[in-house]
């Protein structure tokens, strides 16, 4: 109880003091920007406060949450009133379930924050110019286009730091964005070197958007869990493991509705039980569904608790029966006290161990523990900049870093004279051998381990690649693996990103190893969220 009582007391000595609000206090203020997350930003003598749910260009009324010596949180009690831009979000349960941020904002509104918040990002924490969007080259925002990559290149001559137009606020929230993004990889941030305004600037296009912005997700990942009815699953609140649950997912390809709505009442009626993260209880953590557009394929994933699936037969033919176009059905193995998702073991309870899908006129097996894009239509957009970035001629060497199940790598080997592919999951490479045979891709070779590792043994055998392209997870490149690229010296590095602040941070290395970044194309793979995707074109300085 002492103990309790001075950890009680520390706290209250750490409080800030001298702040302009306090914990219960109401404000009222006009919302300026977004944070990474979604959060809108408010400002009260100079101090920040986040509140979720409120968008540039509101005036809101809110509670003081919490507050710190850097910023604090509020809630929202009233909008006073809405921004232009803001709509109704169309989903049922969008106020509760945390897997979309920005639906209750009109898209064009979501591409221009995308593209100020990747730009701001490579200011701020990469330390590089940026050119202006002139708005009169290329037309306004539109969902489904990118700017003209000629007239892009035009802007390079004007002034660097001149302001997007847009709606009121998007440029305040571009560049609140920078400040909160990430705050591990901007803690060096003021012992960098000021942009270097003596180069020309790097080029962000706007975001390429989709012409309809709905159900496009090929992939559902649903934890299961136990409510006053039974079992159920959907998505889990913002913040919390509270899952809110889900028959109807405006993102999700209707399929993938279909199956998990399917599957969960076939666990009902089996008596399954959910798995409970504070017992480690329970049968059934996860519903993982899949569906392939192009095939018509469904892949259903059952994660549990153990090995001993009661009624299996039973669930088999029930799925078969319930589930048109079904024909993989797994179960994997995950006894884990973790919120990892998959365990180490997959078993096929019935149908073949993959399905098939297709990007552009590539085929690809995709197993129950492959990583492939959700977003399909989006992706072949992605990779096909990709392969414009690396400027093959066939006669190039690449090497593909976080190679995965060689998806990127496939689309480069049409284009260059070969291709090696590295990654470290066995698994993965498995997926991606088979994939160049079922293409009757030749020029491809793909290795095991980490790209750091492997890419000095590949030049120790002579192997010296024209043409490096990474595809990071959020945490961006391995330290390890920047210094072995700026050791081979590549003339062209292609960097596909799925997060600006670590892309700026692995950028900035590059950079002040004797690269330039050019351009980079972001992509909404994830529309209707605060995630953006990135392709950089990235030349080594003669």
């Amino acid at each position: 109880m002492r103990h309790q009582q001075r950890k009680r007391a520390g706290r209250a000595q750490e409080r800030p003091t001298g702040l302009p609000v306090d914990a219960g206090q109401s404000i009222e203020a006009d919302v300026i920007g977004l944070t990474h997350d979604g959060e809108g930003v408010v400002r009260v003598e100079g101090y920040t406060l986040f509140v979720r749910g409120a968008l540039p260009g509101d005036r809101v009324r809110a509670d003081v949450v919490s507050v710190g010596k850097s910023f604090g949180r509020a809630r929202m009690n009233a909008l006073v009133k809405p921004s232009a831009e803001r709509i109704a979000a169309p989903c049922a349960i969008y106020d509760a379930c945390g897997g979309c941020q920005l639906q209750h904002w009109d898209y064009a509104a979501q591409l221009r924050w995308k593209r100020q918040h990747v730009a701001d990002n490579l200011a701020r924490i990469g330390k590089l110019p940026v050119a202006p969007l002139d708005e009169a080259s290329g037309g306004p925002d539109k969902p489904g286009t990118g700017i003209a990559r000629k007239d892009a290149a035009d802007d390079v001559n004007q002034t660097v730091g001149t302001a997007e137009s847009g709606a009121a606020g998007v440029t305040a929230a571009g560049s609140v964005s920078g400040n909160f993004s990430n705050t591990q990889v901007a803690a060096n941030e003021a012992e960098r070197a000021p942009a270097d305004s003596s180069r020309p600037p790097v080029i962000v296009h706007r975001v390429i958007g989709m012409p309809d912005p709905w159900r496009y997700r090929n992939k559902a990942q649903v934890p299961i869990g136990g409510g006053e009815g039974g079992l159920i699953g959907g998505f889990y609140e913002q913040g919390s493991h509270q899952i809110v649950d889900m028959d109807v997912c405006l993102i999700q390809q209707e399929p993938n509705e279909e199956t998990v709505r399917a599957v969960k009442e076939i666990a009902r009626s089996l008596g399954y039980s959910a798995y409970n993260r504070e017992t480690g209880r329970g049968l059934l953590r996860h519903v993982v569904v899949r569906h392939a557009e192009a095939t018509g394929q469904r892949m259903v994933v059952l994660v549990t608790n153990g090995r001993d699936l009661p009624h299996k037969e039973e669930l088999v033919s029930l799925i078969r029966r319930q589930i048109p176009g079904v024909a993989s059905i797994c179960q994997n193995i995950n006894t884990e006290r973790s919120s990892v998702v998959f365990g180490e073991e997959t078993r096929v309870l019935w149908g073949e161990e993959a399905i098939y899908d297709r990007i552009g006129d590539i085929e690809f097996a995709i197993s129950a523990r492959s990583f492939f894009q959700v977003n399909p239509l989006q992706t072949e957009k992605l990779y096909r900049t990709a392969v414009e970035y690396a400027a093959l001629t066939g006669e190039e060497t690449v090497i593909d870093a976080y190679c995965g199940i060689g998806t990127i790598t496939l689309f480069l080997a049409r284009h260059a004279r070969r291709v090696y592919g590295v990654e470290i999951v066995p698994e993965a490479i498995a997926d991606a051998r088979r994939n160049a045979a079922l293409n009757g891709i030749a020029n491809a070779e793909f290795a095991v381990g980490p790209a750091e590792v492997v890419l000095p043994r590949w030049q120790a055998e002579g192997i010296k690649p024209d043409v490096i392209v990474v595809d990071p997870p959020r945490k961006g490149c391995d330290a390890k693996l920047l210094e072995t690229i700026l050791q081979l010296r590549p003339a062209r590095v292609v960097y596909v990103s799925c997060n600006p602040s670590t892309l700026a941070r692995d950028l900035r290395v590059l950079e002040d190893g004797g690269y330039r970044t050019v351009e980079v194309q972001p992509v909404d793979m994830f529309p209707h969220t605060v995630h953006v995707e990135c392709v950089v074109r990235i030349y080594r300085e003669e």
